[in-house]
């Protein structure tokens, strides 16, 4: 549900401590998010962004007008929640219940950053955007569930998960960019939903080697808070389906060779974005040529990695 970079407090309680099975814990988390550049921790007093609107003198030549905008009392994005994971005994093997809940508040559009293609998508100079409004909140809620065990002496895994996001708009509100409320009504909030699978088993004769596959299904309104995922794109914020698989090899006690294969189909676009995800179709390039901002509908993602323990 979140893998951002958020400046915050987490304190945890094992729940051995309350007679509870020992590798249990519960935790309670606070952060702050989005904070560089227009805020650290506080209201702005007044900031200034650049946006771009169509230039609608000359419909004939695609062109846009630079508008500056002053931003006033923006504050910054909050994340609270509760978490937690605990065995459970009465099923043979190793498992693991985890669940959560977390309230994002005060959702800005977009993070401070150097892009390139936005919000003017037609140079590819460095642009320094920041956020222009406070859009609404949202709740994220998550249950997973995970078992280790042997069949024929051999490990055997599998995981299952389910999680939900519900928003909470200001009402009237919507980005300066011109892309839109809080995953695209302000006047009512908007349900999504997200559900990945995976096994993974040790193949005989390889000397520990492990095969893997995974799927996840995201809805069209699904959002997930992370931003800091280190896939290609956020492999669980799709809007869509993700087909994974993989094997890895050990190479000695403290490495590990992966060799995967990732297949992204997505049904909505901005996967990872809390703001307008518009159906796949209205991104067809043959269509509309002029699209500013062009949203794959398939991404093929092959990989090698070094995994290294120590």
């Amino acid at each position: 549900m979140i893998d951002a970079q958020i400046d915050g407090i987490m304190l945890g309680l094992h729940l051995r401590s309350i007679g509870l099975p020992d590798e249990g814990i519960i935790r309670l988390c606070y952060g702050t998010g989005y904070e560089s550049g227009f805020g650290s921790g506080g209201q702005v007093a007044t900031t200034y962004v650049t946006t771009y609107v169509p230039d609608v003198t000359n419909p004939a030549s695609p062109s846009l007008i630079a508008m500056p905008n002053a931003i006033t009392n923006l504050v910054d994005t909050r994340v609270a929640g509760v978490c937690g994971e605990s065995p459970v005994p009465a099923i043979p093997g190793k498992t693991l219940l985890s669940a959560g809940y977390f309230r994002i508040m005060d959702m800005t559009d977009i993070p401070y950053g150097v892009t390139r293609g936005f919000p003017n998508p037609l140079t590819t100079q460095q642009q320094i955007v920041t956020a222009t409004t406070n859009l609404g909140d949202m709740d994220l809620v998550g249950l997973c569930f995970q078992h280790e065990t042997e069949i024929n002496d051999y490990g055997f895994d599998w995981f299952a998960s389910y999680a939900a996001n519900f928003s909470h708009p200001d009402m009237g509100t919507a980005s300066l960019y011109g892309f839109g409320p809080l995953l695209g009504d302000d006047t009512k909030g908007v349900n999504g939903w997200a559900v990945t699978a995976g096994v993974r088993s040790e193949i005989p004769a390889t000397k520990g080697g492990r095969l893997g596959l995974e799927y996840n299904h995201g809805s069209p309104d699904w959002f997930s808070y992370t931003p800091a995922a280190d896939d290609i794109n956020s492999k669980y914020a799709t809007r869509g389906d993700v087909l994974e698989g993989y094997y890895i090899q050990p190479l000695n006690k403290a490495l590990d060779l992966r060799l995967g294969y990732q297949y992204f189909k997505y049904t909505h676009a901005f996967s990872g974005w809390h703001i307008s995800p518009a159906p796949i179709d209205n991104f067809e390039l043959d269509q509309e040529p002029f699209l500013p901002y062009p949203y794959p509908d398939r991404i093929d993602n092959f990989y090698v990695v070094l995994d290294t323990t120590f």
